[in-house]
């Protein structure tokens, strides 16, 4: 194995007990559950999967609900592979077409591209439109009395349910904007649709007088009235972070952690139980960051998504099969959600030189060139420092962006901008 100077780490374990208490978190695969490729016997490892239902799979005809066909298999064999899940409904795209011929306008969107370079043709509903929010609050209401009627076996092994508003499980209402700008949906309005999608998911399962499921919700809500009904008495709430689980050595990690943990705080300030979560997407069988030696790629996301703080790290479901990635599964379900020093039975020590192109007390203007973003001899002149210990800038255009395009790098990038992940112990609060 040919190893870099940023991927040589000394890793050492303080065990206080003989077994981490971790619960239902650690690995799960991803995407939605394929019952038969995943199981007990073909990916030992994992914790659960989740099940992502499809709203026009759910109700493919007008208020003719197909909750048992899509989902009652699977929730049985939940129990057999003694699996947890989570829910997700995906709407956006996934939204039947009888809502279009009921009073909701159907949108052709800008040219996208998706994570692994390939165009989308999808259209989108105006989430805004009356009739919009009437469909898809009767399809959720119908969902929680489903729900309510599942042996008790079944409903436990449900984590929680990510509130999909509107692009898939991310936080915006659509990939691309809108050909008809008259359909462009401001972040105001934005944040007043989120609010009261998640409380249309937070009345349906409620039942016996108590919230029976919670709620999971894009860290994009972190501000503004969002953060203000995250923050308004809830017994329990996650968070998604993408960018805690695509990989490692991502840009702006500094500030984004500082964000994280001053959220989390806030909400654990308030007495909520707090959960995340993360998927690693299919770019780990794409970009050369990956593919050149998988098994380091994936052991060093696992101490990432571990460092960040994630409870559930997602992995693509061929990833594990298996014990390939036994390192980077075992390493993950030991620690994940071992957050808080008082009552976390293990905690570990990565040592990582991480190398900053911001950093100008390291890597001097005069001698490394202008600390701008943009400057891609910075990068390379910071590489070139450290090239006898291994360190390489192999495709440096991806390092100049921000996460989203770091994830795409063809090459090893060592120094990225604002990242923190070297000589870091695991960060408690």
């Amino acid at each position: 194995m040919k190893w870099y100077y940023l991927f040589i780490a000394f890793c050492i374990s303080f065990q206080i007990n003989s077994q981490a208490h971790t619960g239902p978190w650690g690995v799960y695969s991803w995407a939605s559950w394929s019952t038969k490729q995943v199981t007990k016997e073909s990916c030992p490892l994992i914790k659960g999967a989740p099940i992502i239902l499809h709203w026009n799979k759910l109700e493919p005809e007008k208020g003719k609900y197909q909750f048992q066909k899509q989902l009652g298999n699977k929730l049985k064999q939940l129990v057999e592979n003694d699996f947890n899940t989570f829910l997700m409904i995906w709407v956006g795209p996934s939204s039947p077409k009888w809502i279009y011929e009921n009073g909701v306008p159907e949108l052709e969107m800008e040219e996208t591209i998706n994570p692994l370079g390939k165009k989308r043709t999808w259209t989108f509903p105006y989430y805004l439109s009356e009739a919009y929010q009437i469909h898809f609050d009767n399809l959720i209401s119908n969902f929680g009395v489903y729900l309510q009627s599942l042996p008790k076996e079944q409903l436990e092994r449900i984590l929680f349910i990510q509130a999909a508003e509107g692009s898939t499980g991310d936080g915006q209402p659509y990939k691309g904007n809108p050909i008809d700008k008259k359909y462009y949906i401001s972040k105001e309005e934005w944040e007043d649709f989120r609010i009261k999608t998640w409380e249309t998911y937070q009345t349906a399962v409620t039942f016996k007088g108590k919230q029976q499921i919670p709620l999971l919700v894009n860290f994009d809500s972190k501000n503004g009235k969002t953060k203000e009904w995250l923050l308004d008495k809830h017994d329990a709430i996650g968070l998604k972070n993408g960018m805690f689980s695509h990989g490692y050595h991502i840009s702006e990690g500094k500030k984004r952690l500082s964000e994280w943990n001053e959220f989390k705080k806030n909400i654990t300030d308030e007495g909520t139980r707090f959960f995340s979560r993360g998927e690693q997407d299919g770019e780990w069988a794409v970009y050369g960051w990956s593919v050149q030696n998988p098994k380091q790629a994936f052991y060093w996301s696992a101490l990432y998504a571990t460092h960040n703080g994630l409870s559930m790290w997602n992995v693509p479901w061929k990833a594990c099969l298996g014990y390939e990635y036994q390192d980077a599964i075992v390493f993950f379900n030991r620690y994940a959600n071992q957050h808080n020093p008082l009552t976390a039975t293990e905690a570990f020590c990565a040592l990582r030189k991480g190398l900053d192109a911001a950093d100008v007390t390291t890597y001097p203007e005069a001698e490394f060139g202008k600390a701008k973003r943009t400057n891609m001899d910075r990068y390379k002149k910071v590489a070139d420092a450290y090239a006898a210990y291994g360190a390489i800038q192999g495709d440096p255009s991806k390092a100049i962006k921000g996460g989203m395009f770091n994830r795409k790098r063809d090459d090893y990038n060592d120094p990225c901008w604002l990242g923190y992940f070297g000589f870091k112990l695991r960060t408690f609060y």
